[in-house]
Parts: structure tokens; C-alpha cells; sequence
């Protein structure tokens, strides 16, 4: 345990893991900040993570960057998967979670979306066309090994533009990987990567290897969830409404964005800034102690709590908005074609 995680835990609960299965994998939850990172920030997030672990049996990992110094990456965003790469031996699956991920359903595990023939999955974001660099379960092998090296590294073939990091990244990294055939086609795609100025000509160009890749999303070693049926999503995509049926995480929770509930608000929640702030799905002042315990309730807010029906409808019309805007940028790849 590194000093950075002895300072965190010194005010963390001991209390041992109530799960016991006949055969358990053994599975690292691992979250990695940058050093100077405020908690504070994601409290309520990290502490759910955290009482989730001990109550699922799961390990716990919260660490710095710069506990790491072997990984010399620049860009924080590609370091933190050379991070990854020194606790996935020592585990049969890692579970890599941003920090402001919350669990606002206990009861479900990270095996649901674990695929004895994927050894790295991956998902796909509801709002837009891009695949999430952000979490994903990888497998102990050497396949998994490689793919996070080479990634990781992957930051000195980035363009000098607005690239994206890490994110932005994945795409060309995956299709020139696992389709080095399809290396011509993706010139057009590496030039609008080279002058993206802005969100649009990123989203562009992440359209326009989407199209070369023909929409593959299980291929050997890798799996990409669809839209909205991964362990986690955006908060703000169903106004911080979800169900216990269909949710599991949520995402983009960040103490200074959150907002006071009540029930006249939710409908009014203006489209264009939902994804700047969000209802709290945890009551005020939340209490954690003694989470790992059985009988312990989640300190949930179950006035956002919905019908299945709510937030599947809701889900599925922001998927058809998503493609059409996809479609809608790939018609703009046009413009790059010489």
C-alpha cells in the first residue's frame, strides 16, 4: 500500500467482505487520480465504490499517478493505463472506473459483464459514437498485457490537435491494431484526426473510423458493449433518474455539480446543460459506516428511483437522436477527401 492510500483509508471503515461465493475470480476494483486531486471532489462517488467492494468482496485499489514513477507517460489520461498494467497480474480481472463513478445498485456484480471469450471489454457511450477509454474489465493475459502497453504509448502518435487524449485515441488505435488491412482507408480519417480544432471535427473524425471499422463490436480478444447495456452510464442522460432493472453505475459525479432534488425539478432539467450538473441519487449527508454489512441500507434517494419502462424509452430515443448525428457527421467526412 503506497502512503497516498494509507492517508486515504486512515478515515475508511474496516470491515470485512460479506461476499462468499464457492468460486470466486479474483477482481481488482482500481481507480487512479492524478496527484494534487481533490477527494473531496468525489466523495460520495468514491465512497459507494468503495463500500461496494467490501460488501461484494471485491479488492479496492485508489491510487496516484505518481506512486508509479515506471510509467513515464505525459498526458495522465495514457498514463493511468500503463498504471493498470502493474496490478493486472496479480488478479484475474480488473475493473478500471473513473472517479467520479458511483454504484447506485449494490446488488449486481462486474461478473454480469464478464465474457469468457473477450480478455478486454469495453463499451460504448448513449450519447455520442464513441467507444468509453474510461472504464473497462480486462483480463489477466498477455494478450490484455500488450494491447494497455502499446496504448498507453500510444500518446507519442497522437496528433498535435484537438485530440481528444486518450479517448479520442482509442478509436484509430483499435481499428489500426486488430484491422491493420484496413490501413489505407483510414488515411482520410488520420487527416481530419491531424486538424481537429474543435468537438465537431474530433466527433468526425471518431465517425469516420467507425465507418471504416463497419461498426465491429466483437472481434477475437475484444468485446464493445452496445449502447446502454454496460455496467455504467451518464447520470445526466436520464435527468439522475434510473432503475434498479436496468442500472447498475452512473457517471459524472462531481460534488461541485450536483444539485438540491426536488420533485418539480426533474422534467425542467434544460437538455442542453444536463451534462454540467446532476441530482444527487444519494441522500444528504450520506453515511457509509458500516456499509459492508448485510442489513446496511444504500443511502439511496429513492425519489429518482424509476420504472424500468422510464428510463429504457428514454434511453432508446437518445440512441435514435445519436445516430442520426452520427450519420449526420460521417456525411461531413466528405470535405477531407482529396
Amino acid at each position: 500500500m503506497t502512503e497516498f492510500e494509507k492517508k486515504y483509508m486512515a478515515n475508511a471503515s474496516e470491515v470485512p467482505a460479506t461476499y462468499e461465493p464457492e468460486k470466486q475470480q479474483k477482481i481488482l476494483m482500481l481507480i487512479v487520480v492524478q496527484k494534487g486531486t481533490k477527494l473531496a471532489t468525489y466523495s460520495q462517488a468514491l465512497s459507494s465504490m468503495e463500500c461496494y467492494a467490501k460488501r461484494q468482496g471485491y479488492d479496492y485499489r485508489l491510487v496516484e499517478d505518481k506512486e508509479y514513477p515506471m510509467c513515464k507517460q505525459k498526458d495522465f489520461m495514457f498514463r493511468r493505463h500503463c498504471i493498470v498494467l502493474q496490478f493486472l497480474p496479480d488478479y484475474d480481472f480488473l475493473v478500471f472506473l473513473d472517479g467520479d463513478m458511483a454504484v447506485v445498485n449494490p446488488d449486481r456484480r462486474y461478473e454480469e459483464w464478464i465474457d469468457p471469450n473477450a480478455d478486454l471489454t469495453l463499451y460504448e457511450r448513449i450519447g455520442n459514437w464513441e467507444f468509453a477509454a474510461g472504464s473497462y474489465i480486462a483480463r489477466n493475459c498477455e494478450w490484455t498485457k500488450e494491447f494497455l502497453r502499446l496504448f498507453a504509448d500510444y500518446e507519442t502518435q497522437i496528433p498535435r490537435s484537438f485530440h481528444g487524449t486518450d479517448n479520442g485515441a482509442l478509436h484509430i488505435f483499435i481499428a489500426e491494431m486488430l484491422y491493420p488491412d484496413l490501413h489505407e482507408d483510414l488515411k482520410t480519417c488520420w487527416e481530419i484526426y491531424r486538424k481537429s480544432r474543435n468537438y465537431e471535427t474530433l466527433f468526425i473524425y471518431e465517425a469516420c473510423v467507425r465507418n471504416v471499422m463497419g461498426f465491429r463490436r466483437n472481434v477475437e480478444h475484444l468485446k464493445i458493449m452496445p449502447k446502454g447495456t454496460s455496467w455504467v452510464r451518464d447520470i445526466w442522460l436520464t435527468d439522475s433518474r434510473w432503475s434498479r432493472e436496468h442500472d447498475f453505475m452512473l457517471h459524472a459525479l462531481q460534488q461541485q455539480r450536483r444539485l438540491a432534488f426536488n420533485s418539480n425539478m426533474v422534467d425542467r432539467a434544460n437538455m442542453g446543460s444536463k451534462h454540467l450538473h446532476y441530482y444527487d441519487p444519494f441522500l444528504p449527508n450520506a453515511n457509509w459506516t458500516g456499509c459492508a454489512d448485510p442489513e446496511f441500507k444504500w443511502p439511496l434517494d429513492e425519489r429518482l428511483i424509476v420504472a424500468n419502462e422510464v428510463i429504457t424509452s428514454t434511453l432508446q430515443r437518445l440512441k435514435k437522436q445519436t445516430e442520426k448525428e452520427r450519420w449526420k457527421m460521417a456525411g461531413k467526412v466528405e470535405k477531407w477527401v482529396y
